[in-house]
């Protein structure tokens, strides 16, 4: 609103100015114009009347109270002359000794000329007056000449007259545009600011809040609805992005895998509480000797990842654990902007493998045993090595607990791969230690008598 006051005010300021000096113009032009009129007009009464007669009265008519005339043959031979007021005699001398007007009594031209002359109205003062001398009809080479000379009261009362109309113009013009400027911002501003307001609002997650919307179709009211309206849609948008991130971070909490994603420059952005175990784990092992929070082996992976934008995969040792790692880039349009690394650990998984492999050679020596009595007991027998049925009788229980043993052997296998399976429960019970060994003691005596 004040910027149009003084926008307004200014433009205002410049017309007025510009419209006074026009003004002023035009009225000099006019009262140029009149005295010529005038002094034509003198001139031609001063001509038509004859030698003797005494046109003065007719030129005081036409004249009016401001313009005065003098009617001379010579500069020093005044025929009329109408001024009254102060000053007529240095008036009346100071025009005719002008040498401007000397060419007047033997020119058919009229001269106007802007002198400085004493003041009508107050002694001691000189004034600006326009004075025009015209020439009178005359087949003699030297004739006499009209001299019309304006008071300049009459060129100040119409200039002050004039400033008076535009100064009032220019005010009315003020007040209609105060009242514009007012409906205009009660219109257009305050909507606008109240826009600004709501951004605000917005910026600052506030999205409840709402632009009042007028009844009016146009521009404004067009505009505060689709402010409210993208407010809506940016409140939809964020509470989906908040779901989408919220999701994203449930599933990375709940992941067994370590995640680490990371910026163009190397440094860590996002993790897991699983990666963030890993990292602790890795600062503990290294303590205050490194810097990097990650073993360089992982750094290596990562440059590779970011300079060659390419995703790697392999399997690491790592001070005495063993990692599976992916690292895989990350774009924002076609740059790459960081990478994100899955990181699992497969210590424990390589340890059961290691149990397994271990089981198995066991299990495989175990059953060797019985296999190797079995056959030596067996080629005994066959061989008629026994002298005694008591010995044969001694052999044969051994065949039969060592085949014993091996059912029991295959049996554990099946109750080991049912375990694994989860389809059994173990419990424990005590043993009486002296029975195994005495079955221990009866299985080896062959063995060791032989």
């Amino acid at each position: 609103w004040v910027t149009i006051l003084l926008l307004v005010s200014f433009v205002l300021f410049i017309f007025t100015v510009f419209m006074l000096e026009f003004l002023e113009n035009y009225h000099n032009q006019q009262a140029e114009s009149s005295l010529q009129h005038t002094a034509k007009a003198i001139a031609s009464i001063v001509d038509e009347y004859s030698e003797g007669q005494s046109p003065i009265q007719i030129i005081e008519d036409v004249l009016d109270e401001y313009t005065n005339a003098l009617v001379a043959n010579s500069p020093n031979d005044v025929v009329y002359a109408t001024q009254e007021g102060n000053n007529k005699e240095a008036i009346q001398q100071a025009i005719l000794s002008n040498k401007a007007f000397d060419r007047i009594y033997e020119s058919n031209e009229p001269i106007l000329k802007e002198m400085i002359l004493p003041s009508q109205s107050e002694l001691n003062k000189m004034e600006s007056y326009v004075v025009i001398g015209f020439p009178l009809k005359s087949e003699d080479e030297l004739h006499g000449a009209v001299f019309i000379y304006q008071s300049p009261d009459v060129k100040h009362e119409t200039s002050k007259q004039t400033t008076r109309i535009v100064f009032i113009s220019a005010f009315i013009a003020f007040v209609l545009t105060t009242i514009f400027a007012f409906f205009l911002s009660r219109r257009i501003t305050y909507p606008l600011r109240q826009m600004r307001e709501h951004a605000f609002e917005l910026s600052k997650g506030r999205f409840d809040s709402q632009v009042p919307t007028t009844q009016s179709s146009d521009e404004i009211g067009q505009l505060a609805v689709a402010f409210n309206q993208m407010g809506r849609q940016l409140k939809h948008h964020l509470e989906v992005i908040n779901q989408e991130k919220e999701q994203l971070s449930s599933i990375l909490t709940s992941m067994t895998d370590a995640v680490i994603t990371f910026s163009s420059d190397r440094t860590i952005l996002v993790s897991n509480p699983p990666a963030e175990k890993l990292l602790q784990k890795w600062f503990i092992s290294k303590g205050s000797q490194s810097t990097r929070p990650i073993p360089p082996e992982i750094y290596h992976m990562l440059d590779h990842v970011l300079n060659l934008e390419d995703k790697i995969e392999e399997d690491l040792e790592m001070d005495g654990s063993f990692y599976s790692i992916t690292i895989s880039p990350l774009y924002s349009g076609e740059l790459i902007r960081g990478a994100i690394a899955v990181i699992r650990d497969k210590t424990e998984q390589n340890r059961l493998e290691k149990l397994r492999s271990d089981f198995i050679a066991n299990v495989s020596h175990e059953l060797r045993t019985p296999i190797a009595m079995l056959q030596g007991y067996s080629e005994a027998i066959l061989d008629n090595v026994v002298q005694s049925e008591e010995e044969r009788h001694e052999m044969i229980r051994v065949i039969y607990d060592e085949s014993q043993r091996m059912g029991r052997l295959v049996t554990d296998l099946l109750d080991l791969a049912r375990m694994e399976a989860g389809h059994i429960t173990l419990y424990k019970e005590t043993v009486p230690i002296v029975l195994v060994l005495e079955r221990m003691t009866q299985k080896f005596m062959q063995v060791a008598k032989e």
